[in-house]
């Protein structure tokens, strides 16, 4: 028998007694078109029972023989159903609009398997079958997303690399054009009147990412998201004459969060010595979040009421996930003036990962 690794190669085995195809799809029926037609076929493995019409030798290891393009079915799709809408005009609101059908999983994509006649039932279709091959984009699995300082969003989806036995993107043509060419979108979507969508690059190098600017709306509010593919460039919340259809995620519901830099500042000590010629101080950056973080040139200073008499710079200090990391120093001064008030502050170069947050010098106990 051929089956290891949830792989099937030559010689493929049609045998009730435990043969490869009835391992594959977890039966023990023997029956060709049963086996064809089986409603645990992975539409995502790229070596499958297609609709094509030969009668010749076909499976992974005929790809280049008689019959060179069978694994792409009559029309390029790969055994696929993929529905289309081109009307990014109308709101999500309209049913006939991109955006409804989006919303809706309207246009989720199928596996069109074969049904005899024109397109007969081959035993070699399952020739370098692939039954845990993996979809071509992930589902979010976040559950909250946060506007960054300036405003951006960004929402990624993961996209599997896929192996030989698995699709792609550059497998798919849909209207004589790879899918590896089309663009990467995202919707987002929290009523009729508050949505917006943008695709912005190809998607054989946008990574599955988007990034939309002047989210401030948002934050604060429970969105539904949903990834798309369209034929060619969406400005933000602009329509265009394109194509999209479905990246067949079904939409996800994610809650976004006005922008945190997700540390918090906690000043330990800012103290005189006795001889009011050094500051002893000491800082904590604690990081909330469930991620570390990095956070690059710290500016650390010392003023008075009147103007800034020390400043001290650290260049990157890595936080891990919910931990607590200390700055800590002596420094020596000689322009104490009893009639001033000392500070002790501490904000980062781009004033927004650490907003400037202060602290009086006290006297020495």
């Amino acid at each position: 028998m051929a089956y290891s690794n949830y792989v099937i190669t030559r010689p493929v085995v049609n045998d009730t007694n435990g043969g490869d195809i009835q391992r594959a799809l977890g039966t023990t029926s023997g029956d060709l078109v049963t086996l064809c037609t089986h409603p645990n076929l992975n539409m995502w493995a790229k070596y499958k029972p297609t609709r094509y019409a030969t009668l010749g030798d076909t499976g992974e290891s005929a790809a280049a023989g008689e019959s060179p393009n069978w694994w792409q079915a009559y029309n390029g799709l790969c055994g696929l159903t993929i529905p289309t809408s081109t009307n990014t005009a109308s709101g999500p609101g309209t049913s006939s609009s991109a955006w409804y059908k989006l919303l809706h999983s309207s246009l989720m994509w199928g596996y069109e398997k074969p049904n005899g006649g024109q397109y007969p039932y081959r035993q070699n279709d399952f020739d370098g079958y692939k039954q845990d091959a993996r979809p071509i984009f992930a589902p979010v699995t976040v559950t909250s997303i946060m506007i960054q300082a300036n405003g951006d969003l960004t929402i990624q989806y993961e996209m599997n690399s896929p192996d030989t036995r698995e699709l792609g993107l550059s497998d798919i043509a849909v209207g004589g054009t790879a899918l590896s060419a089309w663009y990467f979108g995202v919707l987002v979507y929290y009523s009729n009147s508050l949505y917006t969508f943008i695709a912005q690059a190809v998607a054989a190098s946008s990574s599955g990412q988007v990034t939309f600017s002047n989210m401030g709306d948002y934050a604060g509010k429970r969105v539904t998201i949903v990834p798309f593919l369209a034929s060619g460039a969406l400005a933000q919340g602009v329509s265009g004459n394109v194509t999209v259809i479905s990246c067949n995620i079904a939409p996800a519901q994610v809650d976004i969060l006005a922008y945190s830099s997700g540390i918090e500042v906690s000043w330990d000590e800012a103290t005189w010595d006795a001889a009011k010629t050094k500051v002893t101080y000491a800082v904590s950056l604690i990081n909330i979040t469930a991620r570390s973080i990095t956070v690059r040139n710290i500016y650390i200073t010392l003023r008075d009421d009147v103007q800034q008499l020390y400043s001290r710079t650290v260049l990157s200090v890595t936080i891990p996930a919910g931990s607590t990391v200390q700055i800590a120093t002596d420094e020596k001064f000689t322009t104490y003036d009893p009639t001033q008030s000392y500070w002790m502050g501490i904000t980062t170069a781009d004033g927004t990962t650490i907003p400037y947050e202060e602290i009086q010098v006290e006297e020495s106990i």
